[in-house]
């Protein structure tokens, strides 16, 4: 007993195993946690998607697509046609379309079964239960896109996001890709060059990969795709040059002759980009 204030100590307190939980204070803390929780009308939810899945083409999105629906290239002309129209498109529309798309995406990777003649209207009315937050691109059969076949859906994704880059992605290139990537311009110059034998310009390389545009698109997708993530920028450029995910269908059975030098690093990839699209330039 403490003469000072009155009270017994008790040393066993705290001592004891049982647990006496208090219903009533729980219940209403609760209860009041509950009632500030905002309400959310799920029918009308923004939803966002997880990018840089295409991490290691294992877990690839567009090989896992490919394996369920055999895909094919659209014509020169159906091509040429859709850029056209998507050139002549609000910017935000392109990229809130493309944004739609990574979300059906994820549900075409696990659709087996599904007629390759299927329009993407269709697969995704299928497949999608809610479907308000998609872009009125992909269920609209006013706009040239609804109709597409899934067997098209890869090549039109690749359309689209290539015009993304050109028009919007291309401004905001990783610092570390644009600035003192090389020590001067000779070393600059030698890079792109090495890369130019070791690719399009080698003797033995097939018909189908001497078009510089190829290459073009393959170090577009690899920026948007790969090297937007935090990756090592310092490991040789061959490591994703060989990823199936970056290369369209009917050319990856070529990628066993590509070797470029161990000295072209992943962080060259724009400095090369820009390099290519120069010459091209030059040439035409």
């Amino acid at each position: 007993l403490r003469e000072e204030n009155g009270y017994i100590i008790n040393y066993e307190y705290g001592k004891t195993k049982e647990v006496i939980y208090d219903y009533d204070e729980i219940e209403a803390r609760l209860c009041n946690r509950i009632n500030r929780i905002r309400s959310i009308d799920t029918a009308n939810f923004n939803y966002f998607n997880y990018q840089f899945e295409l991490y290691h083409q294992d877990i690839s999105i567009f090989n896992d697509i490919r394996r369920n629906i055999k895909q094919e290239q659209l014509s020169t002309d159906e091509k040429v046609k859709l850029q056209q129209y998507l050139r002549n498109t609000k910017l935000d529309d392109v990229r809130q379309f493309l944004g739609s798309l990574d979300y059906v995406f994820t549900y075409y990777r696990h659709a087996t079964g599904r007629p390759t003649t299927s329009t993407l209207k269709e697969s995704v009315k299928a497949l999608i239960h809610n479907t308000s937050h998609l872009h009125s691109y992909i269920l609209n059969e006013k706009q040239p896109f609804a109709n597409i076949q899934l067997k098209y859906v890869i090549n039109l994704y690749e359309l689209i996001e290539e015009l993304v880059f050109d028009e919007v992605m291309k401004n905001y290139v990783k610092q570390e890709l644009t600035t003192d990537v090389c020590v001067n311009e000779e070393e600059k110059e030698n890079i792109i060059g090495q890369f130019i034998r070791s690719t399009y310009m080698l003797d033995n390389i097939p018909q189908q990969l001497k078009d510089p545009r190829v290459w073009l698109s393959v170090l577009k997708r690899l920026i948007i795709r790969v090297i937007t993530a935090n990756i090592d920028l310092n490991v040789p450029m061959q490591i994703y040059i060989e990823r199936t995910d970056l290369w369209n269908e009917d050319l990856t059975q070529y990628l066993d002759l590509i070797n470029i030098t161990d000295n072209v690093l992943v962080r060259h990839t724009y400095v090369i980009l820009e390099g290519i699209e120069a010459k091209s330039t030059q040439n035409y």
